[in-house]
């Protein structure tokens, strides 16, 4: 951040004095840039900011930054940037919430009046003003008179939002956020039908918020496809880093030897000893390695999932190679058809999976209509259980005790 140097006996102009505020904002954005969008320099919404129809006049929506009506929050929140002439923008500017004053940033309500507008699709954009107010007396100096007369005056820069539309899927301008499409067709009304919403949130994705998988285009591939995302999802860097660390806790199993050390830089061995299978001790911020391995060809009729070629052999080099194999290993299973009436396959003592503390997922990618078996032959395992030590996921599949 820039700092104004003032010298002793200098006169203090308001270019300086003006710079004391402007050199805070900029280090604000300039954090907000480098911090939290990284080197995706773009504009979204973190809460907030919904088109609504509004009820009067029915050809006109509204957008909210408080929801509430009551000055309450939640209010809305989004990153924006702000155009300085040209083609100039400044990403990085928090838009909406309150001051600490709890005065709101922005109008309470923006609405935006179809009425004129030819028949079409257009696209509802916000971007980030200053308007000046906040109108206060102020002594001035006249130097005619040499006197000083008192004036009504504006005397802040508020910080604001106002709305605009284009023909979807058009933009206005590098410093809009863009917030719904609404349908318009003369005389109206305008109905919740008619808008769809088309935010972008920093932390939450997309929206809308479903897809036909979790890898559409447009979502954000996560486990969550709730449409009230925009208003219970996470909203702020804490929270996400909550939820990502338990997704880790979830996938690895909690850290009961404290051997896991997910987030050193260096990985050193538990106690001193020598380091977990599959660790490696230069590694950065070490991850879950992963390995995958997998049984089928994908045409062959179980054919590839039986025998000595299929999961006995895979579960016996397993057992061979434990120490040197990762925490987590993937098998997916690539049998042409998934549904089978009868076992498809028997673990025993031959192969079953020992100890070791794995993180162990067995996934069919079969396209049969029914799961396929994986039979615990009871009768076949000697002593202790099937699998020993181990964290198992089955997916598309299913585990049976035969005896």
């Amino acid at each position: 951040m820039r700092v104004v140097r003032w010298t002793p006996q200098e006169r203090v102009d308001i270019p300086d004095l003006t710079a004391m505020s402007f050199l805070v904002l900029g280090e604000t954005r300039r954090w907000n840039r480098s911090v939290i969008l990284g080197e995706d320099a773009a504009n979204y919404v973190i809460q907030g900011f919904a088109v609504e129809p509004a009820a009067v006049p029915d050809t006109t929506i509204r957008v909210r930054l408080d929801p509430s009506g009551a000055g309450t929050p939640p209010f809305g929140q989004a990153l924006g940037g702000e155009n300085l002439g040209g083609t100039t923008v400044r990403h990085g500017q928090l838009i909406g919430d309150h001051d600490d004053a709890a005065n709101l940033e922005g109008n309470a309500t923006q609405t935006f009046d179809f009425t004129a507008q030819p028949d079409n699709t257009y696209r509802l954009q916000m971007r980030f003003v200053f308007a000046d107010g906040t109108n206060d007396n102020r002594a001035f100096w006249n130097p005619s008179t040499n006197a000083e007369f008192i004036a009504a005056v504006d005397t802040r820069h508020l910080p604001n939002y106002e709305l605009g539309i284009a023909v979807s899927p058009a933009s206005l301008g590098a410093e809009y956020i863009p917030l719904a499409d609404v349908a318009w067709v003369s005389p109206g009304p305008i109905t919740v039908s008619e808008i769809t919403d088309v935010r972008t949130f920093v932390f939450e994705g997309a929206a809308p918020f479903q897809g036909a998988t979790q890898d559409a285009a447009g979502a954000f591939g996560d486990f969550d496809r709730t449409t009230t995302r925009a208003t219970t999802g996470v909203n702020a860097v804490y929270p996400v880093l909550r939820a990502l660390g338990r997704q880790i806790q979830d996938i690895k199993g909690e850290d009961v030897g404290g051997d896991w050390d997910w987030f050193s830089r260096v990985f050193p061995a538990p106690g001193g000893g020598t380091l977990p299978a599959g660790a490696v001790s230069t590694k950065s911020m070490r991850s879950l390695d992963t390995v995958d391995f997998i049984v089928g060809d994908g045409t062959t009729v179980w054919g590839d999932f039986n025998g000595t070629t299929g999961l006995d052999a895979l579960f016996a080099y397993i057992n061979a190679n434990s120490a040197t194999l990762p925490r987590r290993i993937r098998i997916l299973i690539r049998s042409h058809e998934t549904a089978l009436n009868t076992p498809a396959f028997t673990i025993s003592d031959a192969n079953r999976l020992l100890g070791g503390g794995k993180n162990i997922e067995i996934i069919g990618q079969g396209n049969g209509t029914a799961a396929g078996q994986i039979v615990i032959d009871a009768s076949a395992v000697t002593t202790g259980y099937v699998f020993t030590g181990e964290s198992l996921v089955l997916q598309n599949l299913a585990m049976t005790t035969s005896v």
